[in-house]
């Protein structure tokens, strides 16, 4: 089981280092609990990492489905998403699922830089080239209510690591959508269609790396990779650090 606390082979900048060194101050003053099972005095604790199902190769080329064997899932050949790759780091499930929500619903911050250190990893597996790291933003009432993106508190430090800028300006969510919990496949790109706008001017011939916590059925990736790619992107590939599977979808994880 590979930690999801390591880094890749990447030598990340003295920005990284320093990020890192503030999270170990804010420690000493607010001892923190495990985000997956509330252990006292870490944050992310040994036996919560253990559970998580890393994704594997095999998967698909596009979308990073984990499969039986390589190429693309049906889905992307029958229906070719907006974003040139994705890939996620883990399944969406145990003590992983409770880490990112209570990420992005009780405020538990500092687990936001653990989880982003593994991504380094898989840029560099990949060998991505990009220019600009762009999160993938909240609606104004949204982000007025939790105080803050939950996938911005991930790219930064990932940003940092990989000695990139991170450009939160770059795309806006341009229109209010309902929540996305309930909804089916098709109702999440129904309700994402043209949710997003992008500013050409930071975009224009830049190729992206677009981050978010929680890849679910790709809508919310797929319409912002269209805005992205509207004002001029050459490339958009997306990273997450969790990725729901369908049922069946286990050939590639352990």
């Amino acid at each position: 089981m590979s930690k999801i606390s390591q880094t890749g082979s990447s030598t990340p900048g003295f920005g990284y280092f320093f990020y890192h060194y503030v999270w170990m101050v804010i420690d000493v003053f607010y001892p923190p609990v495990c985000s997956g099972c509330e252990k006292p005095g870490i944050r992310w604790c040994d036996e919560c990492n253990s559970k998580v199902q890393i994704i594997k190769a095999p998967f698909c080329q596009v979308c990073g489905t984990p499969l039986q064997r390589g190429g693309s899932c049906d889905e992307c050949r029958e229906h070719p998403p907006q974003f040139d790759r994705l890939r996620s780091l883990a399944v969406f499930g145990g003590p992983l699922r409770t880490a990112l929500h209570g990420l992005k619903y009780r405020r538990d911050q500092g687990i936001a830089e653990i989880l982003a250190a593994p991504l380094i990893n898989i840029v560099d597996r990949e060998a991505w080239e990009f220019d600009i790291i762009v999160p993938v933003p909240l609606s104004k009432p949204h982000l007025r209510e939790r105080g803050y993106n939950q996938a911005e508190m991930i790219a930064r430090p990932l940003a940092l690591g990989l000695k990139k800028p991170c450009v939160v300006d770059a795309v806006i969510r341009s229109k209010e959508t309902s929540s996305q919990v309930a909804l089916s496949p098709a109702e999440r790109y129904a309700n994402l269609q043209d949710a997003f706008s992008a500013n050409p001017a930071k975009l224009k011939g830049r190729n992206v790396l677009l981050l978010d916590d929680v890849a679910t059925t790709g809508a919310t990736l797929n319409s912002c990779s269209k805005a992205l790619k509207d004002a001029g992107a050459k490339t958009v590939l997306c990273l997450t650090v969790a990725k729901t599977l369908r049922k069946g979808n286990v050939a590639s994880v352990g």
